[in-house]
């Protein structure tokens, strides 16, 4: 019984003293870690687009942030004479071109409750402006 008490106290001494050396030397042995080292990331900016800032469309009816009855209003405005926009709601694009004063004019159909509509105008070499619209849609009878 004496000879296996001796045992279990060298294996604890043992063991315990390459736990001790183990931790003592751990953070040597991460800096020399073949794995790979987690990359902090960085905060991505977020870029907010400046609608409506030395745009040359104009938007006449309906307003921006009109409260509108109907489920379809005709958007009314005015920009490049005979360019073509392209027209985004939550519902559907259309693409119209404007007349040789710049006036166009689309029917878009609203959704119930916030509406965002995007009128873009690209040119060829691709650089465009937008103007974004918010109309708000309600069934009920203000």
């Amino acid at each position: 019984m004496k000879k296996e008490v001796g045992v279990a106290i060298l294996a604890g001494f043992l063991l315990g003293g390459i736990a001790a050396i183990t931790l003592t030397n751990l953070p040597n042995l991460l800096k020399n870690s073949p794995f790979p080292k987690e990359t902090e990331l960085s905060p991505t900016p977020i870029v907010t687009p400046q609608y409506q800032l030395e745009t040359k469309i104009e938007i006449n009816s309906p307003l921006d942030q009109s409260i509108i009855e109907e489920k379809a209003t005709e958007l009314n405005g005015k920009g490049k004479p005979e360019a073509v926009y392209l027209i985004e709601s939550e519902t559907e694009m259309k693409t119209i071109v404007s007349d040789k004063e710049g006036i166009f004019k689309e029917k878009v159909t609203l959704i119930e409750g916030t509406n965002n509509i995007y009128v873009t105008n690209l040119d060829e070499n691709g650089n465009g402006e937008t103007y974004h619209l918010i109309l708000y849609h309600t069934g009920e009878k203000l």
